[in-house]
């Protein structure tokens, strides 16, 4: 597969007709509906004309129904401020951090699969990482509440 866009609708149109998929079995293999797979691809609603902009909960499901890494699905797609080439190799300085946690967040509270770089973590990591980030919020809590 070689991907010729940086754009959603564009890249899941592409690998939808590579893979010679209707919409209502690539909307089944991605967990989402065929009725917002059919808005995704057309990158609008076309109701209303609105764009289309996807969670990142619903990144995540796209890229684990696709078997491709969060980060990478979302660097193919541009989502990162540097937007890495898709055949660059992952380099931490240039991926925009809000939106690698935002990702992760997604991942640590739910049921999917998380990974940090192109590395999956066990679901021991998982876990802790959910603690350490419940720790680092009950204490700006407390602080706010001192200050407060």
């Amino acid at each position: 597969m070689y991907i010729v866009s940086n754009n959603l609708s564009e890249i899941l149109k592409q690998i939808r007709h590579e893979r010679g998929l209707s919409l209502r079995d690539f909307s089944e293999m991605l967990g989402i509906s065929h009725a917002y797979l059919n808005k995704l691809e057309k990158g609008r609603d076309v109701r209303t004309g609105k764009p289309i902009t996807p969670t990142i909960e619903t990144l995540v499901k796209i890229s684990e129904g696709l078997k491709i890494p969060t980060k990478k699905f979302m660097n193919i797609c541009g989502y990162f401020e540097n937007n890495l080439s898709a055949r660059e190799p992952y380099h931490g300085d240039n991926i925009n951090i809000d939106t690698e946690i935002s990702a992760i967040i997604a991942q640590i509270t739910s049921d999917m699969t998380v990974t940090v770089g192109e590395t999956q973590i066990s679901k021991d990591a998982k876990e802790s990482l959910r603690e350490e980030l419940r720790q680092v919020l009950m204490k700006i809590r407390k602080n706010y509440d001192i200050e407060g």
